[in-house]
C-alpha cells in the first residue's frame, strides 16, 4: 500500500506535515511571530498580520479601511485576512472585517 510513497522518498521527494516543513525545503526563515490571545486561542502573528489583528480590535473595518489604517497593501491585507478567516479569528459581516 505504500510502494508509491516509498518510491517517491527514494526519487527525492520529502515529507511535509506542516508549511515550516515547505519553508524549511525552499531555505526559507520563516517571519518573526508573536503571540497574542484572542479568545481562547493563542494566535503566532506576524508583524502585518498584528497590525490587522490590533486595528480590528479597536473597531470593524473594511478592507480599504484597514489599508489605510496599518499601511500594508490592499493585496498583503486581503492575504493577510483569508488566513486569519480561516484560523477563525476573524470574520467578515457585510464588507467589514471583525474579530470573532
Amino acid at each position: 500500500m505504500s510502494r508509491g510513497a516509498i518510491k517517491l522518498l527514494k526519487q527525492g521527494a520529502i515529507l511535509v506535515s506542516s508549511a515550516d516543513d515547505i519553508l524549511e525545503s525552499l531555505n526559507i526563515k520563516n517571519q518573526i511571530s508573536t503571540p497574542i490571545k484572542s479568545g481562547s486561542k493563542i494566535l503566532k502573528l506576524n508583524k502585518d498580520e498584528k497590525k490587522v489583528f490590533e486595528a480590528l480590535q479597536k473597531e470593524e473595518m473594511t478592507i480599504d479601511e484597514l489599508a489605510r489604517a496599518t499601511k500594508i497593501p490592499i493585496s498583503d491585507i486581503s492575504t493577510i485576512l483569508s488566513g486569519l478567516e480561516l484560523s477563525g479569528v476573524i470574520k467578515n459581516e457585510s464588507g467589514k472585517f471583525i474579530l470573532v
